[in-house]
């Protein structure tokens, strides 16, 4: 018999499920497209001033070039601030992985360095060594953006190798009590894990996956050091180029480490939730190398959208 108490709760979670879906349907309709508009807004104005900052270099070096590394690095925080694909893989990574918040500042600052590099590397290479106008370096970068993508998925493809490998084992191997499947000194008081610990993550942790991570999100260069450099290269100001665009790396860094920062702490708080909990260490292995796989599922369909997408997209008629 359906008493009121009950009828209560369902009136209670259907007025909340049409709160939360009118919620969604605001943000995804107003405020999440305006958010866009003016993030596009900013990063046009920074383009604006950056090249004209650049051609300013010339008769004031030493001024000019100072305010150039101050742009770039306002610019690198505002361009991270917008959708982007390493955000996307870092987030999701975290996310599954339920990683340490000093690995994942690790991981966003090495990915904005990297893409910092790749920018100076590939501008440096096809301006200086192959001799490329800027129109035939763009179309390399093109090219580099493709292999960042496949290497998205493949990225993916690896994590999903690992953790399929770890359940593997999990359901082939003897199943060993929780005091056994504890680091010694963890269950002299106690017989279990209530959540997982610090030695379960760090053997659960892959360096390769790491550098994968790295490699994959950073090999596409920032469009807009893109363009400082080639600029720069132009006006024969490659020193005042290389430090804009290694100060946009570090703001596009502060940006990511404080997603990836938030990421690992929304983590940090689903697992503090009392369903999350649990007295089996096997199965807490087990949840997180099932939440890990999902996330590997995840960059490797997202990898495979950008690469398609890629593919897809209109040749240049130059190309």
């Amino acid at each position: 018999m359906i008493t009121r108490t009950t009828i209560i709760f369902i009136l209670a979670l259907a007025l909340l499920a049409t709160g939360l879906f009118q919620l969604i349907k605001i943000f995804t309709e107003f405020v999440w497209p305006n958010y866009l508009v003016f993030i596009h807004s900013v990063q046009q104005g920074y383009h604006t001033m950056l090249l004209d900052t650049v051609k300013r270099a010339q008769a004031e070096p030493f001024t000019a070039s100072l305010t150039l590394m101050g742009l770039s690095f306002l610019y690198g925080i505002f361009h991270a601030a917008g959708p982007g694909h390493g955000k996307v893989v870092i987030s999701t990574y975290l996310l599954a992985t339920g990683d340490h918040l000093k690995r994942g500042v690790m991981l966003s600052f090495s990915s904005s360095i990297m893409q910092g590099i790749t920018a100076i590397s590939v501008v440096t290479g096809a301006t200086w060594i192959l001799n490329y106008s800027m129109r035939t370096t763009q179309l390399l970068i093109d090219d580099v953006e493709l292999g960042s993508f496949i290497l998205i998925a493949a990225a993916g493809c690896l994590i999903i190798a690992l953790r399929l490998k770890s359940l593997i084992s999990h359901f082939t191997q003897p199943r060993r009590s929780d005091a056994d499947s504890l680091p010694q000194g963890n269950h002299k008081h106690c017989g279990h894990a209530h959540l997982p610990a610090n030695a379960l993550k760090e053997a659960q942790f892959s360096v390769s996956t790491f550098c994968s991570i790295v490699f994959s999100t950073g090999l596409r260069p920032c469009s807009g050091a893109v363009i400082v450099l080639l600029f720069a290269n132009s006006l024969n100001l490659f020193t005042t180029g290389l430090l804009s665009v290694l100060a946009m790396s570090l703001g596009v860094a502060l940006t990511t480490s404080g997603l990836a920062g938030l990421t690992v702490y929304a983590r940090h708080l689903a697992e503090q939730l009392p369903f999350a909990k649990t007295e089996n260490n096997q199965n807490v292995r087990l949840v997180s190398d099932i939440l890990a796989l999902s996330g590997g599922m995840i960059i490797l369909l997202f990898g495979l959208s950008l690469v398609f997408a890629n593919l897809g997209a209109p040749s240049h008629p130059f190309k």
